[in-house]
């Protein structure tokens, strides 16, 4: 799941441009109805079960670990990227917005997947 909101949960839903950066990336996005940015409740995110929580929320706007803040959400306890630690924030901002850098936000995305576990 790509998030871009933790209060509320906002993920990168199909169609939007975050969901091009997954699958060029070489991976699938969990979020295929609601919306190019859907708004979920735990529920929401628990029923997606994603393997992998990318962090793409605005630089500065949570201070902490994105793990740690999901820790914080009730309702989360179970969520399998959540008990397994395969939760990371994105390193710098290319693959969140179109331009000349994209194919470096791309690679961004591949090497978090990767390094979280994530199977591509």
């Amino acid at each position: 799941a790509f998030l871009f909101d933790f209060k509320p949960l906002i993920v990168a839903g199909p169609g939007s441009f975050p969901d091009e950066v997954l699958r060029r990336a070489g991976c699938d996005n969990v979020a295929t109805t609601g919306g190019i940015y859907p708004r979920l409740g735990a529920e929401g995110l628990l029923a997606l079960d994603p393997e992998i929580v990318i962090d793409g929320s605005a630089p500065g706007a949570y201070t902490g670990e994105p793990l740690e803040i999901l820790r914080g959400i009730e309702g989360l306890g179970s969520l399998g990227a959540l008990r397994g630690g395969r939760v990371g924030r994105l390193p710098g901002t290319s693959a969140l917005r179109p331009g000349p850098r994209i194919a470096e936000g791309v690679l961004e995305v591949r090497k978090l997947v990767e390094q979280l576990g994530g199977l591509l």
